[in-house]
């Protein structure tokens, strides 16, 4: 990642039983975010192993990738944001549960060589 990127990282989880439900609403949700040009990439990744914590580990970490820290800053107060703030106060709860949310700027990136 470029030094000039910024990401919002969510972790969460689906229901129980909710699974299939969780991954079509996110998807779709996900549409929303993408009309807002600065945003670039968005990447769901599931936990495969949690090692010793178990079920209180987020089933899902996303991470949305921004061309920098003031598009970023652009999008938490667009309109974009807003439909996303809705869509997610109307269908999240039944299906999913949010866990942590954050903004991260890059420090760092340590390569081997």
């Amino acid at each position: 990642m470029r030094k000039d990127k910024c990401i919002w990282v969510t972790a969460s989880k689906a229901k129980k039983g909710k699974e299939e439900e969780y991954n079509k609403w996110y998807d779709q949700h996900v549409t929303t975010f993408f009309k807002f040009p600065g945003l670039k990439r968005v990447s769901r990744n599931r936990c495969f192993n949690s090692f010793e914590f178990g079920d209180i580990c987020a089933q899902y970490l996303t991470v949305y990738e921004f061309d920098s820290k003031e598009a970023l800053e652009t999008f938490r107060k667009s309109d974009v944001m807003e439909i996303a703030k809705k869509e997610y106060e109307e269908g999240w709860k039944e299906i999913g549960e949010s866990l942590w949310t954050g903004w991260w700027e890059p420090m760092k990136t340590l390569e081997r060589k």
